[in-house]
């Protein structure tokens, strides 16, 4: 049986690796962006490349990071390294059991690419290609146009990564400013290289690629933090100023102190709310369950207000003073000088459940009133949880401090759009969301048909619809034969998609599973 993997970073790798154990008879893998110019790109993804600097961190903790994870359990000999022991074993100790750089982890899925490709047994072949061209034909015979030609394969995984055509791109009309001073995309960062000395700069967005943006328009032009990042020194390359906007009206909050939360209640009380989670009968019930085990977090720590829930969950009000104010409490939370904030506990609860609800939510239809309030939730978890590391954020602090990061139309929630002066450069820090629309892969404008059918207007959600094994659904929610798709590409269907944790979410071993039992 021949099998097409379109997109080779982390989850086409794990697919790959998850295939292989679950396969006893012969299946040839074509896996497509293992190739870049010829370069071997296995497992790094656009994120994760070895060329960017030391200080672009991963968001997510370093105990995530594990392409063998899920087979852990079932350990026969074969399975390489985690992140942490990889880390410890090379020399990089100190980024073991933290928030690493991006640059390690690259260097960390490269190595893990090698062990997997070393350990396929003899029925699985891989063939490696760059990225795909095009991809069409139907249900069950589907084609890949390719520089070496055309390939042709009754089976489709989809694991893409970040959209390359955004659903609205920012402009320089849009943003009130002359042409071309907009920079639509900066990664690679050196996209930032014509921004001069004593420019003023604005950016889209304040959230972890502004973070990246401005740290190489600092630290990346020879400025240095002290030990502890609570000072700079400029080298006299930096812009003059950074004008942030966003409209949240704040910064993501500095990562807690990573199982702070998790340690106010006891292992009791969350297996207890895991299985009132996943037994909700409702949606509503499911918010409520998880309402129950926040208060009691909140309690634990001595905030007993029984609206202190709704509080933390609610947006943010903008007013002047607010960003600056919210980062340093974050911030100074981080370092264990305060405590936690509560809408912090209340959105690592949500994290700490995220698992179970992934489970009780994915692919299913919900009241719209119920959704929404499910997606409020979780929008402030992006907020208060999927914020950058301490190091980071200190840095964002300690730039404001100084004079170089501009928050006065951040604390007023000004939109790009409404930016009401002229800058020498305008960054959009506002990467393509999660989900699916027309025109986001241009390589697979030819099945677009299929997989749109759940990301339209009349269901108001915007990803493509699976089943628990990753098979795309139909307009009569029966999967369409040879097609399936795991990653950001089914946000929101399904949540937290953009996360290295293997174990999250269930559709590569399911999609692996079912590739066994067919090629059997």
């Amino acid at each position: 049986m021949d099998i097409a993997i379109i997109g080779a970073g982390p989850r086409g790798l794990s697919a790959l690796y998850s295939l292989s154990r679950a396969v006893t008879d012969p299946v040839t893998v074509h896996l497509f962006g293992a190739r870049d110019d010829g370069a071997d790109v296995v497992g790094i993804g656009t994120p994760y490349s070895p060329d960017q600097p030391l200080f672009s961190r991963l968001n997510g903790h370093s105990s995530v990071v594990d392409p063998f994870k899920a087979h852990r359990g079932d350990d026969d000999g074969s399975l390489g390294l985690s992140f942490d022991d990889w880390a410890r074993v090379n020399g990089h100790e100190e980024f073991a059991d933290d928030f690493p750089p991006r640059k390690l982890v690259g260097e960390y899925f490269q190595y893990a690419a090698g062990v997997i490709r070393g350990g396929l047994p003899e029925h699985v072949e891989l063939r490696e290609y760059e990225r795909a061209q095009a991809v069409g034909g139907e249900p069950g015979a589907w084609t890949i146009d390719h520089e070496g030609g055309q390939l042709r394969v009754p089976e489709l995984l989809l694991t893409v990564g970040h959209a390359t055509v955004p659903p609205s791109p920012l402009t320089d009309e849009d943003v009130n400013q002359p042409d071309g001073v907009v920079i639509p995309m900066p990664y690679p960062l050196s996209k930032l290289d014509g921004i001069s000395a004593g420019d003023a700069v604005a950016t889209r967005g304040a959230g972890l690629t502004f973070v990246d943006v401005v740290l190489e328009l600092t630290e990346g032009r020879g400025g240095t933090f002290s030990d502890d990042a609570r000072e700079y020194t400029p080298s006299g390359r930096e812009p003059e100023v950074i004008w942030a906007t966003n409209h949240d009206g704040v910064f993501p909050d500095s990562k807690p102190p990573f199982g702070a939360v998790a340690e106010l209640v006891s292992a009791e009380r969350w297996e207890e709310a895991k299985m009132a989670v996943a037994q909700s009968p409702t949606l509503e019930d499911m918010l409520e369950a998880v309402r129950a085990a926040a208060v009691d977090a909140l309690a634990a720590q001595g905030a007993s207000d029984p609206d202190a829930y709704d509080a933390a969950i609610a947006a943010p009000e903008p007013r002047p003073g607010l960003a600056r104010e919210r980062l340093a409490e974050s911030v100074a939370s981080a370092r264990g000088e305060i405590p936690i904030p509560a809408r912090q506990i209340v959105t690592e609860t949500w994290q700490i459940l995220m698992s179970t609800m992934i489970r009780r939510v994915s692919n299913r239809i919900f009241a719209p009133e119920d959704w929404e309030a499910f997606m409020a939730g979780f929008g402030a978890v992006g907020i208060s949880s999927y914020g950058p590391p301490l190091v980071n954020a200190q840095k964002m602090l300690t730039l404001v401090d100084a004079g170089l990061i501009k928050v006065e139309l951040l604390d007023k929630a000004i939109d790009a759009e409404d930016f009401p002066f002229e800058v020498d450069a305008f960054v959009d820090c506002v990467l393509p969301p999660a989900g699916f629309w027309r025109g986001a892969y241009p390589e697979l404008e030819g099945i677009e048909d299929l997989l749109i059918t759940w990301a339209d207007e009349h269901v108001e959600r915007t990803g493509v619809r699976t089943d628990g094994a990753g098979s795309v659904l139909d307009a009569n929610e029966a999967p369409i034969p040879g097609l399936a798709a795991v990653g950001r590409i089914n946000e929101d269907w399904t949540v937290e998609m953009d996360n290295l944790d293997v174990t999250a979410h269930p559709f590569i071993l399911g999609w692996a599973d079912r590739i066994a039992r067919m090629a059997g």
